[in-house]
């Protein structure tokens, strides 16, 4: 696929959003790129930068959410986007900071307390701002409560005196 159509793809798809969103009272105000996309980008230069252009058609002020490390982010903040780094509480990483293909045997975390683990692990990283669930996940909702549970812990702790 020509890279202008990706950025036609990404326009039309964000402005559809952000029109959506605006019917019902509301503002967009980040944007995170899915599936193969997510993860091509994050590995190519100049899809990254076919993707980000489309976004940045839509508004520089969105806020972008990426692996802090790949080629989206650096897009992004090429492109003077405000990019939150993102981390993945139920997907085991490659050695690189990448995300292991779905595809390869161990890539997705079921167990909870490992979630929980690699969350905790992942919020000392100060890049990262925000974490992925996913929702097709069969523990997605206990994940999400321990993750919670931990987090409130951790805030809790590091409130006092």
């Amino acid at each position: 696929m020509p890279l202008e159509k990706v950025t036609e793809l990404v326009r039309c798809q964000v402005e559809k959003l952000a029109s959506l969103l605006a019917e019902a009272g509301g503002n967009l105000h980040h944007v995170k790129l899915h599936g193969a996309l997510y993860n091509q980008a994050n590995r190519d230069s100049s899809l990254a930068a076919a993707a980000i252009k489309g976004i940045s058609n839509i508004s520089k002020e969105l806020k972008l959410y990426a692996l802090p490390n790949g080629c989206l982010a650096a897009a992004g903040r090429a492109a003077g986007l405000t990019v939150c780094g993102e981390g993945f509480a139920d997907r085991r990483y490659r050695e690189d900071g990448s995300l292991m293909p779905r595809t390869e045997p161990g890539a997705l975390i079921t167990d909870v307390e490992t979630a929980v683990s690699q969350t905790m692990q992942l919020l000392s990283n100060e890049e990262i701002k925000t974490i992925c669930i996913h929702g097709d996940g069969a523990k997605a909702v206990a994940m999400l409560q321990a993750i919670h549970r931990a987090m409130n812990h951790l805030a809790a702790e590091t409130s006092l005196p």
